[in-house]
């Protein structure tokens, strides 16, 4: 009797050890599958250094509406959703605006400024949406103010 007591001893332990291996194989599984939450700088960087442009290059593509998503938070490389409608609208005759929540808020004028390894925007008045280096992604725009200092605001045409 007492060998079937250790037998059920034996394979409950077992038992308990699977199923504690099968949760933890399901936790690793649901973890591998949540959203890649990449730094979202690097991505656009590595999708713009193929692309070398010029400056007509870049005024062209900066030319037209675009809606701000996110903004980076300060000493990370994370960046935090749009906490309001932004839209900046880039005009080829070297005017912006920016709309927030529908109502224009700034106008002014742009230009592309050269700077060596990049290229920058200069508006007239500053605006804190759309200063630093700027990089293409498809159809995502990074505004990368860290280097000055500021925030990186990333905008999707």
């Amino acid at each position: 009797m007492q060998r079937t007591g250790c037998f059920t001893c034996q394979e409950e332990k077992y038992t308990n050890m699977r199923t504690g291996i099968i949760f933890l194989a399901m936790l690793l599984t649901l973890a591998s599958c949540k959203k890649n939450k990449t730094n979202e700088i690097q991505d656009v960087l590595r999708c713009t250094m193929p692309e070398s442009l010029d400056s007509s290059a870049t005024v062209a593509k900066l030319i037209g509406s675009w809606t701000w998503k996110k903004q980076s938070i300060a000493n990370t490389n994370q960046f935090k959703d749009a906490d309001k409608s932004v839209t900046v609208t880039f005009s080829s005759d070297s005017t912006f605006s920016v709309a927030e929540n529908s109502s224009v808020v700034l106008q002014g004028t742009w230009k592309v400024i050269n700077y060596g390894s990049f290229y920058g925007l200069q508006t007239d008045p500053y605006s804190q949406y759309i200063g630093g280096a700027i990089y293409f992604c498809d159809n995502r725009l990074l505004f990368m103010a860290s280097i000055y200092d500021g925030a990186d605001n990333l905008f999707e045409k």
